[in-house]
């Protein structure tokens, strides 16, 4: 296994549709963003679902004002692999066992 020294970071290029690439202009103007920083962003958030989704639990955005009522349950297209597994993942499994 390699050292965090030895990992190094990787460009990414993609091609959006028209819309798409709309919608991430849409989306800088509203946050501030750079285009790196919102693709980290929404990195981030498919990590912590497919974690969640690892655990068997779900992702869903809440009403704080509505006594915390599920507005959205997130469901995204991914089959997870029964062979990989994250060491938090597996953790967690053996805690719930």
């Amino acid at each position: 296994m390699s050292s965090d020294a030895e990992i190094k970071g990787r460009r990414v290029t993609i091609d959006l549709t028209a819309a798409a690439a709309l919608e991430v202009d849409r989306l800088r103007e509203l946050t501030g963003l750079t285009t790196a920083d919102l693709f980290r962003n929404a990195f981030s958030l498919f990590r912590i679902y497919v974690q969640a989704r690892e655990r068997g639990e779900e992702m869903c955005i809440v009403d704080p004002d509505d006594n915390h009522a599920i507005r959205t349950r997130i469901e995204l297209p991914v089959v997870l692999s029964p062979r990989i597994a994250t060491d938090d993942s597996a953790a967690s499994r053996g805690a719930k066992q």
